[in-house]
């Protein structure tokens, strides 16, 4: 399966929409640290979007940002392939990668972000899932924690709360490593609660969520991604059981015919 990027590049020289794009994007502004007044804009063919905060500033894994917005709409090809419509605005936004902060292991995700005054709708195709809700909230915050970059088994967990009201759901298949193992997931926002699990092995995380400390302890000795060899086994099940249908409809044939 190609991507959705691939896929709406497709779409447009297809129908001729070109890929042709205008960008622009500045601040009133700047030092080593931040900006004030930023801003982002562009526009193509079949997409339009804008972006832009009041104060950004940004540190050793710590970022912070006062009064922002942001505004998507249209179909979009190429790296960052886009279909949808979102816009969302907030006061203030924190967010924390302590990887980076506290020189951790690169291969840990511990990430937490927490923001107050916030709104957002939307809905949203993209290549790392499809994503959509309306929310506004008066403060909100997650954690997520996980791997990336460890092998074809890395998996994250993000947990938060918010105070307000809404909606959202989110499908996930990014690849946040690149390491050509999608990691596939869902998420939810309901109520105070929002919480969302990627994996790049659906198969092993099942086995362990559902069986705790013993299917664990099984699946620790099982090399290679699960998910991966059971859906080759089952391709191959599936190409054996067609060849000896095949088989088994020819003699049938053969013999129908030598009896006549």
């Amino acid at each position: 399966m190609g991507s959705v990027s691939e896929w709406l590049d497709d779409m447009a020289s297809k129908y001729g929409f070109g890929s042709k794009t205008e960008q622009a994007s500045g601040a009133a502004y700047e030092t080593p640290g931040g900006h004030v007044a930023g801003g982002r804009a562009e526009v193509g063919p079949l997409h339009a979007e804008a972006s832009g905060e009041v104060l950004h500033g940004h540190g050793k894994g710590v970022k912070s940002t006062l009064g922002y917005g942001n505004a998507k709409i249209g179909v979009k090809g190429g790296e960052d392939g886009y279909a949808g419509a979102e816009a969302g605005a907030g006061l203030v936004k924190i967010e924390v990668d302590a990887t980076e902060a506290l020189d951790l292991d690169d291969n840990l995700v511990v990430e937490g972000d927490v923001s107050a005054m916030n709104a957002s709708a939307g809905v949203a195709l993209t290549d790392d899932g499809l994503s959509a809700g309306a929310q506004a909230n008066y403060l909100e915050g997650s954690i997520t924690l996980g791997t990336t970059g460890t092998g074809d088994a890395d998996e994250e967990t993000r947990v938060g709360l918010s105070a307000g009201g809404g909606a959202a759901g989110r499908v996930h298949w990014g690849d946040r490593d690149g390491d050509g193992n999608a990691e596939y997931g869902i998420g939810v926002d309901v109520g105070p609660i929002s919480a969302d699990i990627k994996t790049e092995d659906p198969l092993r995380t099942y086995i362990n969520t559902a069986t705790g400390v013993t299917g664990q302890a099984v699946t620790n000795l099982i090399d290679g991604n699960m998910t991966h060899d059971a859906v080759k086994k089952g391709e191959e099940f599936l190409n054996d059981a067609s060849g000896a249908a095949d088989d088994l409809l020819t003699s049938a044939s053969n013999w129908w015919n030598d009896d006549d």
